[in-house]
């Protein structure tokens, strides 16, 4: 599964692509972030800046040319075939983190009580 660093730029394109399932970092500020970490080095740095694209060393990254999410995602689709590996709503589009599938039993006293009542099936992250 392809991993992904954006810059701020595309917090849009971000989140969808957690939505779809790709594990996707933010990425700040190129002078605070050590760009050298395993972490970065195995991920595709997507940008929207022409100077941030030259600047990074790593061969993986993309400049995204376009403004608006559908146009982005298609556009990485064409690049990077991605959507073959679509595992919808897998990671939370909040923090990254995977999602899992918790009992109704393990935390139903922090639900609301109608949550309680009509809910079988709960996610965590």
């Amino acid at each position: 599964m392809k991993k992904f660093l954006a810059d701020g730029m595309l917090r849009g394109l971000l989140r969808w692509l957690r939505f779809l399932g790709f594990d996707t970092l933010e990425y700040q500020s190129p002078e605070k972030e050590d760009k050298e970490t395993d972490t970065y080095r195995q991920r595709y740095f997507l940008t929207t800046s022409p100077t941030h694209f030259r600047n990074w060393k790593e061969d993986k990254k993309i400049l995204i040319p376009f403004e608006k999410i559908p146009d982005q995602l298609n556009y990485l689709n064409r690049k990077l075939n991605i959507f073959v590996h679509i595992k919808f709503l897998s990671r939370c589009s909040i923090c990254n983190e995977a999602i899992i599938s918790v009992k109704k039993g393990n935390n139903i006293d922090e639900l609301p009580e109608i949550s309680r009542e009509i809910l079988i099936n709960f996610i965590n992250a």
